[in-house]
């Protein structure tokens, strides 16, 4: 029990909010939790439960910025662990898009794994895919390590698929530790269509470089106007 007490702890700016079951969780006598089911059965205890938010983590990494409820983040974060061994809190303040917020291009393998996932997210938002609580797996076991993705709604199909190609890329990664709390000021910048184009401006510049003050002048105008 004593473990939830030190679980949520403030860490750079983002507080991981305790589950609202806890309050009550922690005042509740331990031989009545040994014999209670949690989330509907999902747990069958409270170690079950406190392994979980192990795993978890106590700070926020990038799921907590794609799944947008408890069953979908449980499910992965169940199969990542079956599957992988690894947890998010091994990905905590890790490069430059494990993290809450994304401070950049990805750094290694797997950073590049949290950045493919979450831009998969972000698609399936644009199309206006969410996963439907009611249908994910309550299975917390590791019985299945089954990753197949066979839903006949498009939906499902395209959130699962990108669950699925996430865990296989973490599969493959290996975790560099030197990579925990890096800071962030070392993030490669995304490259945005506007930097493309500043850089395509300022080559086509530089191979006129041996023509005349004026036309280089023209040019560059002509090719700012289209930046703005």
């Amino acid at each position: 029990i004593f473990f939830f007490s030190n679980l949520f702890v403030e860490v750079g700016g983002q507080e991981l909010e305790p589950p609202a079951f806890l309050p009550e969780l922690l005042n509740t006598p331990e031989r009545i939790l040994n014999n209670a089911t949690l989330f509907n059965g999902v747990f069958q205890n409270v170690e079950s439960v406190a392994l979980f938010f192990d795993c978890l983590g106590s700070h926020f990494t990038w799921l907590q910025s794609i799944f947008t409820n408890f069953p979908a983040l449980l499910n992965f974060v169940n199969k990542m662990k079956c599957v992988t061994g690894f947890c998010p809190r091994d990905f905590e303040d890790y490069g430059c898009s494990c993290r809450f917020e994304m401070e950049g291009l990805p750094v290694d393998e797997a950073d590049e794994c949290c950045f493919q996932h979450r831009k998969c997210y972000e698609e399936a938002l644009e199309m206006e895919c969410t996963w439907d609580p009611s249908k994910i797996s309550a299975d917390v076991s590791c019985s299945t390590k089954n990753l197949t993705c066979e839903s006949g709604d498009p939906c499902e199909q395209f959130l699962c698929t990108c669950d699925k190609d996430a865990i296989e890329c973490f599969v493959n990664a290996q975790i560099n530790s030197s990579l925990n709390g890096l800071d962030v000021s070392s993030c490669p910048s995304p490259v945005t269509e506007t930097t493309r184009k500043r850089e395509l401006t300022t080559r086509h510049v530089e191979e006129l470089g041996h023509q005349g003050t004026d036309e280089i002048q023209a040019v560059t105008a002509s090719m700012e106007e289209g930046l703005q």
